[in-house]
């Protein structure tokens, strides 16, 4: 199964929230005198194998700048679907006309970054680089996911003792205070995750007790490898979760994996395996800014999460994800990615955890020291990254099959970060949305930790390798 939103196109060339598929009418002829550049090598390549997927960028921006303004949170979520989707209709109906009439022809149309997924063979491609508003067409894209550097065989802790990673945050005596991420939704864009897992089934939002699951607006496989029931793949995305809001804090659960165990969470499967293809990321952007049914249908951006953890990337510089994060953080949706294991050289924060627009941490073990794989600053643009660091070395958390493993990564420590600021939120609901108070408690309140290898601020606060310091949840 191709996955039910994948190459799509509108037959009434009205831009609706869920494409449907139709197929073209006609075969497809060269367009010559191009104004819109084609990546080189994709059209030999789409004759060669007859046709093939590609992606179509169109030049209009949605204007997001007036967001901040709209009042209360389910206003402002709409404000933004609204105006993204106008920029949508406005540039992409031409370009959807064409790849209708063409015979065998399908296209998925995102109104995320007003881009186009397109089946179609040369023809195609070099026709739709003549209509209106196309830039550029150009290969899809498949992202790594940051693997971790390192499994370790289960060691289980003290029943009743949080794992360390809780404990070196402090959020354990956040819990103490009656802290524990109620009230707050947390998501993942991951692997998808193992929604029956012991340490996470009471905390996902599709669980409505003895009336059972309900997986709409809280579940998303754009690609339908798992279909309507969450399922991981992979074990990472369980992993992430865990971490985010695993166990029952101070109850009698056992072990006490996560930072925000009384959040809830949802989840898109944005990574098909241990790569990310372009569209399944961009559609699982989508289903965070608004949840929509198992079909696809009906987005409803009162249901977006406030926190998005992100523990996948390419390398430095790679602007594909950044109208994404732009428009999450439009929305009052905090976006917090690894910084990547690329370490320990300098300048190697990949993309998109090195946009200023969003949050990345770095790794560290349990003993406040980075972990030789933590990627480093300086961005590209010169900018100190990543923003804060937290532990991300011998992470316990859930894998499927109802157990438990020990990972290294970045990918360990970004949720470590998304919990802690759920926490921060559950204690402050006056803060939704407010996406720099949110991330400047976590920066203001770490441990400081000085670093010069890579550089930073003149009095090393913050620096290249533990941004901030690393963060003291309570």
């Amino acid at each position: 199964m191709v996955g039910r939103a994948v190459f799509a196109v509108l037959a009434s060339l009205v831009m609706l929230a869920s494409p449907v598929t139709v197929s073209g009418a006609e075969d497809s002829g060269a367009q010559t005198g191009s104004s819109a550049s084609i990546e080189g090598g994709l059209v030999d390549e789409l004759t060669a194998s007859g046709s093939g997927r590609f992606i179509v960028e169109f030049a209009g921006r949605a204007d997001l700048s007036a967001a901040a303004d709209v009042n209360g949170f389910v206003q402002r979520g709409q404000y933004v679907l609204d105006t993204l989707q106008a920029t949508q209709r406005s540039s992409q109906t031409e370009a959807l006309a064409l790849v209708a009439a063409t015979r065998g022809a399908q296209a998925e149309s995102f109104w995320l970054t007003n881009v186009m997924l397109v089946a179609g063979d040369s023809a195609l491609a070099n026709r739709l680089s003549g209509v209106a508003g196309v830039t550029r067409i150009r290969r899809e894209k498949v992202y790594p996911l940051v693997r971790p550097v390192a499994t370790r065989p289960v060691i289980l802790g003290t029943p009743g003792e949080p794992e360390p990673g809780i404990s070196t945050i402090r959020a354990d005596e956040a819990w103490a205070d009656g802290i524990l991420g109620s009230g707050v939704t947390v998501a993942n864009i991951d692997t998808g995750v193992e929604y029956t897992h012991p340490a996470l089934v009471d905390q996902y939002r599709g669980n409505e007790g003895a009336a059972g699951f309900d997986h709409d607006y809280d579940w998303w496989d754009p690609t339908g490898i798992c279909g309507d029931t969450p399922c991981d793949n992979a074990g990472h995305g369980s992993h992430t979760m865990g971490t985010m809001v695993g166990g029952d804090g101070p109850g009698p659960f056992s072990p006490d994996i996560g930072v925000a165990p009384e959040a809830t969470w949802i989840a898109a499967k944005g990574c098909e395996d241990f790569g990310c293809s372009e569209g399944a990321l961009i559609s699982s952007g989508q289903f965070v800014l608004a949840p929509t049914d198992l079909a696809g249908e009906d987005p409803d951006p009162a249901m977006r999460p406030d926190i998005v953890n992100n523990s996948w990337g390419g390398g430095p510089g790679d602007e594909f994800y950044l109208e994404v994060v732009q428009a999450w953080r439009a929305a009052g949706i905090v976006p917090v990615f690894s910084a990547g294991n690329a370490g320990p050289e300098c300048g190697t924060v990949g993309s998109p955890g090195d946009y200023t627009e969003s949050f990345s941490v770095g790794a560290t073990t349990f003993d406040d020291v980075i972990a030789d794989f933590s990627s480093r600053g300086p961005t590209l643009s010169g900018d100190i990254a990543p923003d804060v660091s937290a532990p991300g070395v011998n992470v316990l958390s859930s894998v499927p099959g109802d157990g438990y493993e020990a990972f290294d990564g970045t990918s360990m420590a970004a949720p470590h970060t998304a919990g802690a600021l759920a926490l921060v939120l559950s204690a402050r609901p006056a803060l939704a949305g407010q996406i720099d108070a949110l991330t400047g408690s976590l920066r203001d309140t770490a441990v400081d930790i000085l670093d010069e290898q890579c550089g930073g601020d003149a009095d090393g606060d913050p620096n290249n390798v533990y941004g901030d310091g690393r963060i003291d949840a309570f």
